[in-house]
């Protein structure tokens, strides 16, 4: 191969296998967001035993729980944005950084005040950490099998759910709900020196910025073996490319309807889900579930939700991903009635909560993967940043209204059939989405089609 060749990092990737270095970094990327999901859940396990300690009622810890997602929202917007200028990877590693050293601090709160600054930080890390390890799964991935990709990664979402289940139902009767904070802090700490010296940052990204040469060609010889990539060769990312990466691009050049329509689907789907990760121990409970079935009801819905992401992203390979996510939602509907009425039936909850995690926690993994095929290299970053950002204001508005109803006495099998509602809304957002991409598909190649492709 010459000095002067120009590579086409895009089409290297495309035309080579689906390799054991992209299979290591996909993997890595559902661990992130499997702690991502552990440790967002973990706080919901803790309220029962901390309302008990601290004699307060769980809905007085609504505004702990809404600093942190509140700070998720920030950290999706801001660090999602940024690393579209700065880089996935210092972006990944200072989110784990920083939310498994507050995770640790956590333990020495003692007041709702102190909890709730931790949380708050916590959440900052966070909210950088998924969108750009989503961004890099599906970076690396051909893309022939982007969606399935991503939607593999995002499995680690619903996977941390279930893990954070377990772990509280193992440590928390024992050892108090101290000790899954120190879990949840000392694992993802262990694994940052593994990111430093390991996850790559974005292929696409270095091309794009014209940085650091000889990185890209030794990463592309791990993709291609049979290759002899050098420093000197130029590479160059062919595909369809955003002005700049700003916010305003996501509404620009035929993206507006897309983005709108992603961010409501975003919104509810992760309202549905953090509704549920955060006050599903404490509403069983409160039905007279004794704690350790409600831990292991939170399990099963968890278990559900794993299998669900798995099956999504099949689906979302074969089919439609848009109008796989759409019914999906319609699933979720029905199970979130269904949990309802099955309210004073302990064995009746246990099926439902399978089916309730199974669409909802599916929903989230084909959302992730329609969202990281709809944006170019440019501003992926910046779109799936702002998604997961609108996203995670849905998880503000979720557990905030679950304890504003809870404290004016609304009833719990009411509390579930009224978030069936969002659901039914999304579904129609997802449906009208996959009218849109099949009219763009249709249409002569523009740049709204280019866009819409993901290439």
């Amino acid at each position: 191969m010459h000095s002067q060749d120009v590579i086409d990092v895009t089409a290297v990737i495309d035309k080579e296998p689906f390799r054991f270095y992209q299979k290591l970094l996909v993997a890595t990327c559902f661990v992130l967001a499997m702690l991502d999901t552990i440790d967002l859940t973990i706080i919901g396990f803790a309220v029962p035993s901390l309302s008990a300690s601290w004699h307060l009622k769980p809905y007085n810890f609504a505004p702990v729980i809404v600093a942190g997602v509140i700070a998720g929202a920030l950290g999706s917007f801001v660090l999602g944005t940024a690393a579209d200028w700065i880089g996935r990877k210092p972006t990944v590693i200072a989110g784990v950084l920083l939310f498994s050293v507050f995770t640790l601090l956590t333990p020495t709160a003692t007041s709702l005040q102190s909890l709730a600054i931790y949380r708050f930080l916590i959440g900052l890390g966070l909210g950088g950490m998924v969108p750009n390890a989503m961004a890099i799964a599906g970076e690396y991935s051909p893309t022939r099998i982007r969606e399935q990709a991503v939607s593999f990664a995002a499995c680690g979402l619903p996977m941390g759910s279930m893990a954070a289940a377990v772990i509280s139902f193992l440590l928390i009767p024992a050892f108090g709900w101290k000790s899954v904070f120190y879990v949840g802090g000392i694992v993802p700490l262990v694994i940052v020196p593994f990111l430093i010296w390991y996850f790559p940052e974005s292929i696409r990204f270095l091309a794009l910025k014209k940085k650091n040469s000889a990185q890209i060609a030794r990463i592309l010889r791990a993709i291609s073996p049979s290759s002899n990539f050098s420093a000197e060769n130029q590479f160059v990312l062919n595909e369809q490319r955003a002005s700049r990466s700003t916010i305003s691009s996501l509404f620009t050049e035929g993206r507006a309807p897309v983005t709108l329509l992603l961010f409501a689907i975003f919104f509810i789907c992760l309202l549905e889900m953090y509704f549920f990760n955060q006050w599903l121990p404490s509403l069983l409970q409160q039905s007279g579930i004794p704690m350790k079935r409600a831990f292991f009801v939170a399990a099963i819905f968890g278990v559900g939700g794993v299998i669900g992401g798995f099956v999504g992203g099949w689906f979302s390979k074969r089919l439609d991903s848009c109008r796989v996510l759409g019914s999906i939602f319609v699933g979720t509907c029905i199970s979130v009635i269904a949990l309802s009425l099955s309210h004073g039936h302990p064995l009746v909850i246990m099926v439902v909560a399978f089916f309730a995690g199974f669409f909802t926690n599916g929903a989230t993994v084909v959302e992730m993967a329609v969202a990281a095929s709809v944006y170019p290299t440019a501003i992926r970053g910046t779109g799936l940043g702002w998604a997961l950002g609108v996203g995670r204001i849905g998880t503000i508005v979720g557990p905030t209204l679950a304890g504003i109803l809870l404290a004016m006495g609304i009833a719990i099998p009411k509390l579930f059939l009224l978030s069936a509602i969002p659901v039914a809304i999304g579904a129609v957002a997802a449906f009208v989405l996959t009218g849109i991409r099949r009219r763009q598909a249709a249409t002569p190649p523009t740049v709204a089609a280019a866009v819409l492709s993901g290439r």
